[in-house]
């Protein structure tokens, strides 16, 4: 969504408005694209030169490698979710419903060793949230 913004902003148009023109999907179309394929890029790049990386640290100190992926996605949802905190009552909403779920989830998979539950804890977090969001908006 950011880059399809930046791309419309750069034509002088905005996301969902009059201004938005198919010359303007397409340059925002390409940019998502462009970005996208970076990530993949990236992904093919360095996941095995963080695999070995891994293998290294966990040699060393196993517990680290508990805590460090853990701490960055919790990092990067904090930071993403934060900045949207400040927008309205709704988006607030949507982050506590997302949160506890998540956090629910999390403590069952923990509890009754279901991995199956940690792996699909952030989508179903995010269909509480929509959820829960949508009929506090519409109540």
């Amino acid at each position: 969504m950011s880059a399809a913004s930046i791309a419309a902003d750069s034509m002088g148009a905005k996301l969902g408005d009059d201004t938005y023109t198919q010359n303007v999907f397409v340059v925002a179309f390409f940019a998502m694209t462009i970005g996208g394929v970076m990530w993949m890029l990236s992904a093919l790049i360095l996941t095995p030169l963080l695999k070995r990386g891994d293998a290294k640290v966990r040699t060393v100190n196993p517990a680290l490698m508990t805590v460090v992926p853990s701490a960055a996605l919790l990092g990067a949802f904090a930071s993403l979710g934060f900045g949207e905190l400040t927008k309205s009552i709704f988006h607030v909403v949507a982050f506590a419903a997302s949160a506890v779920t998540m956090t629910v989830f999390l403590f069952l998979a923990t509890q009754f060793g279901k991995n199956w539950m940690r792996e699909w804890a952030l989508g179903v977090a995010i269909l509480v949230a929509l959820t829960v969001t949508y009929f506090t908006t519409t109540s």
